[in-house]
């Protein structure tokens, strides 16, 4: 698929019509409550309406998961006034995944991306029976998720994650600019989760658990442009990454960082991708065993 029309922003998002990029965002003109956002956000199409329930974060952070499950699990929760926490925060580089716990939106908020030693020792049992990180993060998750002994090793073990997420988004973004966009999309973005309708049966909102999640296929339009979104999103988001302040990568590269880097790049130059994404997770477990250093 070509994505050069979806990487450039041409169009304003402040502009007359435009979504709100929720659920990040409540301006005193919308509202948050599912059951009446059609009668108060007048003029907006059921449509678009629906994407409220999404979670660009996710987008925003390149995370991996059943995005679309994980987004319409959330829409279930929002609809008996319960916060969905993810149990590993997808800001820290894991998995956005169709499971939440049912908190209130205070103490979700409180919460924010900070683990518990609790919250580790659930993703480890977890871990067991499904994937709880993505590939670009799972190095550092694995050389300390064992180490942790409490909550402060948890909350440590949280900042180096969050570090970690900044290494992967700068050099995510140093190679969209360099313009290897097809390669990331293919190799760290799932559009094909987008093609499902999404039911789930008898959910539980005080124990945030169903009984079922029925995936049905579909060819419908919206899903076509839902994924395009979820690119879209996903590929404008590293765009604004590089633009902020402090994100040189020079800043933070070490030799060994900088020398996988190029490496990459002369691998996607001469049109081996194997050896380049090879390569690349090479540079993900260098960063990682150098920020692995501050936890000692």
């Amino acid at each position: 698929m070509s994505l050069d029309y979806i990487y450039p922003n041409k169009r304003n998002s402040m502009s007359p019509g435009a979504m709100s990029n929720a659920p990040d965002r409540l301006d005193g003109y919308h509202t948050y409550n599912l059951c009446c956002r059609s009668k108060q956000d007048t003029g907006r199409h059921k449509s678009n309406l629906a994407r409220y329930g999404e979670d660009r974060r996710a987008y925003e952070n390149w995370s991996e998961g059943d995005w679309k499950a994980a987004s319409w699990l959330m829409k279930e929760f929002q609809k008996y006034g319960v916060s969905p926490d993810h149990l590993g925060p997808i800001s820290l580089g894991f998995n956005h995944r169709p499971k939440f716990r049912p908190l209130t939106r205070a103490a979700n908020s409180a919460r924010n991306n900070r683990m518990t030693f609790e919250d580790i020792k659930l993703l480890l049992v977890e871990e067991i029976t499904e994937p709880i990180i993505s590939a670009h993060s799972k190095s550092i998750w694995d050389l300390l998720k064992n180490k942790v002994r409490n909550d402060t090793d948890a909350l440590k073990l949280g900042k180096l994650m969050r570090e970690n997420m900044h290494h992967i988004l700068s050099i995510f973004s140093y190679l969209a600019k360099k313009g290897y966009k097809d390669f990331l999309i293919r190799n760290f973005l799932h559009p094909e989760y987008a093609n499902y309708s999404i039911k789930f049966e008898i959910f539980d909102p005080k124990t945030g658990t169903y009984k079922e999640m029925i995936k049905t296929s579909g060819t419908k339009k919206q899903y076509a442009n839902n994924a395009k979104r979820y690119i879209r999103i996903s590929l404008e988001s590293l765009k604004q990454y590089s633009l902020k302040k402090n994100r040189n990568l020079k800043k933070w590269l070490n030799d060994d960082t900088e020398e996988n880097l190029a490496q990459v790049v002369k691998y996607l130059e001469s049109g081996n991708e194997k050896k380049a994404l090879s390569k690349l997770f090479e540079t993900f477990e260098v960063v990682a065993k150098h920020l692995s250093t501050k936890f000692n």
